[in-house]
């Protein structure tokens, strides 16, 4: 009988880099991802409907509402995984990544495996030559990358001290308050930031540029030894605006699109 394995990943666009890579090597198994972003978003401290709910409440936005993202959520943590032969969680060190591993240590009970990409010395090479920023995540893997250096070949089980220390972890970080729990590219290690931490950098930005989109570019570059997304500084641009802290250039339009996404 053939093994049965399933691939899961933090993000629905890595679903997709994972589905091409596998389709030129012949590979035909299961991938599935997280729907919620741990990063940015509430963790729910149990499994329970409260908490499941409460975090999908935080992730909702104008693409996804709360019910859809709630029984996406509920799905995935009630998966039955016993029924394969191997979970690989695919991984960086990006906080959504690694989080993710965390998870899986705590919903997986055995042959729980893991493809850790920094692990392949070529890609970490490629992507970083100098090693300043060698701590990426699975978003700067491509479909070559995967063929190019056979990623697949890198997945290995998941040693019990390893997953017992990330249960430890997982449940850490589900305790904590901090609005943001953020990779650094130069040791890869999550930190917890406070909700303001980038305000004085946005408000300095903002004096002389009132284009959103510029902003927040601006804002990437002074914060470039963190992995900070554009969805962060934007949603934060725009809570400093609706508490009047901030002008920007908006249209109606934009301001409906934002407090939808944000709500």
């Amino acid at each position: 009988m053939k093994e049965k394995t399933i691939h899961v990943v933090s993000a629905l666009s890595y679903t997709g880099t994972l589905k091409q890579a596998f389709s030129e090597m012949g590979v035909t198994d299961e991938i599935i991802y997280l729907p919620v972003a741990f990063s940015f978003f509430y963790i729910p401290k149990d499994f329970s409907d409260k908490e499941l709910c409460f975090s999908a409440l935080s992730n909702c936005n104008s693409y996804f509402d709360s019910q859809c993202l709630y029984e996406e959520l509920k799905k995935f943590i009630e998966k039955d995984f016993t029924q394969y032969d191997k979970v690989i969680v695919w991984h960086g060190w990006e906080a959504d990544d690694l989080l993710l591993l965390y998870l899986m240590s705590v919903l997986v009970e055995n042959n729980l495996y893991h493809v850790d990409i920094r692990e392949c010395k070529e890609l970490v090479k490629k992507q970083s030559p100098d090693l300043r920023l060698s701590y990426f995540g699975l978003g700067w893997v491509s479909p070559n990358d995967i063929t190019s250096y056979n990623l697949y070949s890198y997945a290995k089980p998941l040693s019990e001290e390893k997953k017992e220390y990330y249960k430890k972890e997982w449940h850490k970080w589900a305790h904590s308050s901090s609005p943001y729990r953020i990779s650094s590219l130069k040791d890869g290690i999550i930190r917890e930031y406070p909700v303001d931490f980038m305000d004085e950098v946005i408000l300095d930005c903002a004096k002389k540029e009132s284009q959103i989109r510029v902003i927040v570019a601006q804002v990437m570059l002074r914060f470039s030894d963190i992995q900070l997304y554009d969805i962060y500084i934007s949603r934060r641009i725009w809570e400093l605006y609706w508490e009047h802290k901030l002008k920007i250039n908006v249209t109606p339009c934009m301001e409906e699109s934002a407090n939808t996404e944000n709500q």
